[in-house]
């Protein structure tokens, strides 16, 4: 990411920021984001068609902690309709996905960044919402593919997920998507958080407790090559990016069909000689179903013709997710917005 670029992240990032404390975590803030320099996407008619959009519902969208794959991706999204369609919009910091299923169904958000299983457990009533299905739930847009790295110390002889039996482990904040996905990869190996001796910290301080010695893994979800992985690799010599087995991601798969096998290729990491056989999964931008369809029809009509924009602005959202955004919804059963099926439509994309 060049300077200019960095340097618009970074204002942005103050600004949500500073909105998310006047408003508190899901509010709606009535400060927009100021307006930053950011790349012109490379298509002028994808340009020219955002002008003629507009948006007129102020937009809160709740995210994940300060740094997280959703946070990051929330902010970039939510400066390029500010700057496109001179909407007023913000990202605040959430415990992630749970938290943001919950803003959004009690209506203290208009808008989350959820996760694949989440979303799916909440609009169809299972596990957490069993016997109170959510169906006014509705999908916008995909928007992040979370590839999952395993990151360990090197003296903790974690050579899987397996392996940290009995290991300092982060298991993340409650509530938090990472939280439930991490206690989905444990069951399907016949493990649970009573097997590891947990900490219940956000992905910043989980990074922090590994490089000085008072934690011993954990799971970096994002997509990949991930710059938290590689300030993490390059701030310390002891810690180490680690594969699933294939039996485990074999397990994981066909327990969870949400989560996907991938893999990570040699070399995309510094020290990482082979390839690394790991799982990913996606997330989704969510509303509800009242939601304005000329507004949820400009929000994804101007993302989805400026894609160039914001792959430049934060490089993880070139993704399986928005590369294949009808393929991503398809996968989880939940209904696209009205608004966001004709979006995609005149996109050609459905």
């Amino acid at each position: 990411m060049n300077s200019c670029i960095k340097k618009a992240i970074s204002l942005a990032c103050a600004t949500m920021l500073l909105a998310a404390a006047l408003s508190g975590c899901g509010g709606t803030s009535s400060a927009a984001p100021a307006s930053s320099e950011a790349p012109a996407s490379s298509g002028a008619s994808a340009s020219s068609e955002s002008e003629n959009l507009s948006c007129g519902t102020r937009i809160n969208m709740s995210t994940a902690s300060s740094g997280s794959l959703f946070y990051t991706g929330g902010i970039a999204v939510t400066q390029l309709w500010t700057e496109k369609l001179g909407a007023i919009a913000s990202a605040s910091s959430s415990s992630g996905s749970a938290e943001n299923a919950t803003l959004l169904i009690n209506g203290e958000t208009n808008m989350g960044i959820i996760q694949s299983n989440i979303i799916m457990d909440a609009y169809n009533g299972k596990n957490a919402y069993e016997g109170n299905p959510q169906s006014q739930l509705r999908v916008l847009a995909p928007l992040t593919s979370a590839t999952y790295h395993i990151l360990a110390r090197k003296d903790a002889n974690i050579n899987c997920l397996a392996d940290s039996k009995g290991k300092r482990v982060c298991t993340f904040p409650a509530g938090s998507g990472n939280m439930t996905t991490l206690q989905l990869l444990y069951s399907a190996i016949g493990m649970t958080f009573d097997d590891v001796v947990g900490s219940n910290v956000a992905l910043t301080e989980s990074i922090e407790a590994l490089k000085n010695g008072s934690l011993d893994m954990t799971i970096v979800f994002g997509q990949y090559p991930n710059s938290t992985i590689m300030d993490a690799l390059a701030g310390s010599n002891d810690l180490t990016v680690v594969p699933f087995s294939e039996e485990e991601i074999a397990k994981i798969s066909a327990a969870n069909t949400w989560i996907m096998p991938e893999t990570i290729p040699a070399g995309t990491y510094d020290g990482q000689t082979a390839e690394l056989k790991t799982l990913t999964h996606n997330g989704f931008i969510c509303i509800t179903e009242d939601f304005p369809e000329e507004d949820a029809y400009a929000l994804v009509k101007t993302m989805y013709s400026n894609l160039d924009w914001l792959y430049e602005t934060y490089a993880a959202l070139n993704c399986t997710a928005t590369q294949n955004p009808i393929g991503a919804a398809k996968s989880i059963g939940v209904p696209l917005h009205p608004g966001a099926e004709r979006a995609f439509k005149d996109l050609g994309l459905l």
